[in-house]
């Protein structure tokens, strides 16, 4: 049971690592392009 326990802890806290740099480049996008024109594009181009 620890071991399942400590696998998905890890997967989640990749997942949410994984979240975090997707929201942190769509701000970037947001910030030099205001009016959001490549946020579709970029997240087109990461799944």
């Amino acid at each position: 049971m620890s071991t399942l326990w400590s696998c998905s802890s890890v997967y989640l806290i990749t997942t949410l690592l994984h979240l975090s740099r997707c929201y942190l480049s769509i701000e970037v996008d947001r910030a030099q392009f205001p009016q959001g024109r490549n946020n579709a594009n970029r997240l087109r181009g990461l799944y």
